[in-house]
């Protein structure tokens, strides 16, 4: 039988893991280059801490953002457990949390109010 093992009275299942897509799925884009641009600057992010956070919102897991950028899937880690530290979360999903909130507090694109939300403008009547 192919891909059991028998070992005494224990049956091991051999499996061989599926290789990892080398592109994660296909997402809209969440900020623009500029906004990227701007984020990095904001964070203080050096090169490769920018690029690892990119990587991380496009959906990379760590093996996949080492084979990337030709680094090691630690010195990945490496960097993830040092963003974690600076920004104090516990996790990816934390620091991207963190990421957006930083950006929308931040954003220094114009806000316009929508037309479904109420005008609270005083308008001041005078009677001459």
């Amino acid at each position: 039988m192919r891909g059991v093992r028998r070992t005494a009275d224990l049956t091991v299942f051999l499996y061989r893991r599926p290789a990892l897509p080398t592109t994660p799925p296909q997402v809209d884009p969440i900020f623009t280059p500029d906004e990227w641009q701007s984020i990095f600057r904001g964070l203080s992010l050096s090169p490769r801490q920018a690029q690892v956070v990119r990587m991380l919102f496009d959906g990379y897991c760590d093996k996949q953002i080492a084979e990337q950028l030709g680094i090691s899937v630690p010195t990945v880690r490496s960097h993830l457990q040092r963003l974690y530290a600076r920004f104090r979360v516990q996790d990816r999903t934390a620091l991207v949390i963190y990421i957006v909130a930083w950006f929308r507090q931040t954003d220094p694109r114009p806000t316009t109010p929508s037309s479904s939300e109420p005008n609270h403008d005083i308008q001041s009547t005078t009677s001459d």
